[in-house]
């Protein structure tokens, strides 16, 4: 079969950098691609010389019935976008087949006495964050040559023994040298990290408010460095979309706006959720979207006030400081809320703004169930679920809607409350990270906050690793660190 026959309309793609999404006659976005000029790349597509040099591209161009678009300021902008796309809607054209160059990744090994920073395709688990996927190296490439203009950072993989052209030209921080401070350049590390995960806007503030108390003290060397990283950065990009162009193609957010029957499309979610440890470092997470892309640098964290191992009373109590006039007048009202789990949680988080009427759902976990109060402020549309052949069903003071696994909006909310559960047992584990470094174990010679840590995870808890033989202790920690505990607890008996 020729699918260079079955070419679909392309008149609306313009000239412009963009993402473009292929679509399947079910509506399945099978394949998200970037683009410098979006008409011309997607016409590519149904060349027959496409086609001869790629099976895939044939494949592709023979199930793509539609292609949808989102406009983008730059080519650099288009590449996070797309890493966003795809890890939301996972095409099976991007994951399952790909072409054997695999995607790319920053990698970052923190642990190191000087981190280097490299690209790799391959990411391995050896203690290293590796920031990621990006589909086309290209531009990956181009944007961490600018970054390294503002924040320096190092490719050696061995220390040369006299300073390298890039440390004289500014673009290597110098681990070969007497200047070089560790902890400086790990702090700029993570700037980089956040950069490339869609966080710049957090990072310009910061260095924009240092410049401006540099050069208020006089500071001006000072202040014209951090001037220097303002430029680079900006020139960096960020994804600025459009609301008609995002709303117009996103399939997820017109769906869910008819599906829950919402007045307008809801361009601002927020998905909650609590992470904690047998009620203990007890937190809640708030992350925002905005036109369907996560907004990093809105996202929020939370301690709970009452820490005990209630997921009701915690979800009740993030959700009313949320909903606080301040908190509103600072960060907007959303228009749609996501509550990670089910009826209880849903409830409660009703119940804690009663009032307030603010249209929100629980997304139950295993079945992916969107759960709705009979008396909430929005109901399904019974009409169009049953044209989409979605199923809804009474449970109680509740309805539930059934979403298949290949649905635009579950793949959508799925995205949402992923991040929600991520960015909540993130924090979680860094307070809990933070009891570790305080504990006794600690005060102990040779134990420090990872031995600390990796003995209450084997023993359960301080007197346990106190009450543990000789032989488990050295089987955790080696010989000499389990006779430095026992050595340290009979001196605190005596």
């Amino acid at each position: 079969m020729d699918a260079t026959k079955n070419k679909p309309d392309l008149s609306h793609l313009p000239n412009k950098p963009g993402v473009y999404l292929h679509k399947n006659i079910q509506g399945e976005v099978i394949y998200v691609g970037k683009a410098i000029n979006l008409k011309q790349r997607v016409n590519q597509y149904w060349q027959k010389s496409s086609h001869i040099a790629s099976a895939k591209t044939a494949l592709l161009a023979q199930e793509s019935v539609k292609v949808d678009y989102i406009e983008t300021l730059s080519e650099i902008d288009a590449l996070f976008l797309e890493s966003e796309l795809v890890k939301r809607y996972m095409p099976k054209f991007n994951i399952e087949l790909r072409d054997d160059k695999s995607a790319t990744y920053v990698r970052i090994p923190y642990k190191d006495s000087f981190p280097t920073v490299s690209f790799t395709r391959i990411p391995k688990v050896d203690g290293a964050t590796y920031v990621g996927p990006f589909y086309m190296a290209g531009p990956v490439y181009q944007a961490m040559r600018t970054i390294r203009r503002a924040l320096p950072y190092s490719t050696h993989t061995k220390l040369p023994k006299k300073p390298c052209l890039h440390f004289q030209l500014g673009l290597c921080p110098g681990p070969e040298t007497d200047q070089f401070d560790v902890k400086k350049y790990k702090s700029n590390l993570k700037k980089i990290e956040q950069v490339l995960r869609g966080e710049r806007e957090s990072i310009l503030k910061s260095l924009e408010k240092n410049m401006l108390e540099a050069a208020k003290k006089q500071k001006f060397e000072l202040a014209t460095r951090y001037r220097n990283q303002l430029k680079s950065l900006k020139h960096v990009g960020r994804i600025q979309l459009k609301d008609h162009e995002i709303i117009g193609s996103d399939q997820a957010l017109t769906e869910l706006r008819k599906l829950l029957r919402l007045k307008d499309v809801p361009k601002h979610i927020e998905g909650f959720d609590i992470s904690h440890m047998s009620g203990k470092d007890v937190v809640a997470s708030q992350v925002v979207f905005k036109n369907g892309v996560s907004s990093k640098t809105d996202y929020r964290h939370y301690k709970i006030t009452n820490q005990q191992n209630n997921d009701f009373e915690s979800m009740a109590d993030v959700i009313s400081r949320r909903f606080k006039e301040v908190n509103l007048e600072q960060w907007g009202k959303p228009d749609l809320l996501l509550i990670d789990g089910g009826k209880g949680q849903l409830g409660a988080a009703a119940e804690a703004i009663q009032g307030t009427p603010q249209p929100m759902f629980g997304l139950a976990k295993q079945f992916e169930q969107i759960i709705l109060q009979k008396k909430g402020p929005i109901q399904p549309d019974f009409s169009y679920a049953a044209q989409t052949r979605r199923v809804i069903t009474s449970e109680g003071d509740f309805w539930v809607i059934n979403l298949n696994p290949k649905d635009p909006v579950r793949l959508l909310l799925e995205r949402i409350r992923n991040e929600a559960h991520r960015f909540a047992v993130r924090y979680h584990t860094k307070l809990k990270r933070g009891h570790i470094k305080s504990t006794e174990l600690t005060k102990i010679p040779g134990i420090g906050a990872e031995t600390a840590r990796k003995l209450l995870i084997t023993f359960g808890s301080v007197s346990g690793v106190k009450s543990a033989p000789h032989n488990q202790l050295a089987s955790a920690v080696g010989n000499i660190k389990a006779k430095n505990i026992e050595r340290y607890f009979s001196k605190s008996k005596a």
